[in-house]
């Protein structure tokens, strides 16, 4: 069975680059694409994601307060989030809102691959 996927983020560009990348693999399934937090809780409402692959710097609601909501929702929902940002004050806050795990952007595309599968898994 596929892991579904909702990706969360506000460059469209990069967004579209994830999508075209997680396509070609046979493990995942993109249900859904939200361009900042409120869509992605408008979204889990209709759709439920194994996995959602979140942005933390966007517009509207931020990746953290997104990351709150959904586990408060429905904390089944595993989250992975895919950033540029590496310094604690940022990863720290984002699994103290119960992310279950953290990426960098600049990751080799097995890389992210692995991690997505390793967070559904519960092995982040």
């Amino acid at each position: 069975m596929k892991i579904k996927l909702l990706l969360v983020e506000d460059h469209h560009i990069v967004r579209r680059g994830l999508v075209f990348f997680l396509k070609t693999r046979e493990e995942f399934e993109i249900i859904g694409e939200a361009e900042n937090g409120e869509e992605a809780l408008t979204f889990i409402q209709t759709e439920r994601p194994d996995v959602v692959l979140m942005d933390l710097s966007m517009p509207k609601m931020d990746g953290i307060e997104a990351t709150k909501r959904i586990k408060q929702y429905d904390e089944t929902i595993k989250i992975l989030i895919l950033s540029s940002f590496s310094e604690q004050d940022y990863v720290l806050p984002a699994l103290e809102a119960g992310a279950d795990g953290y990426q960098l952007k600049e990751v080799q595309p097995e890389q992210l691959v692995a991690s997505i599968i390793a967070v559904h898994e519960g092995n982040a």
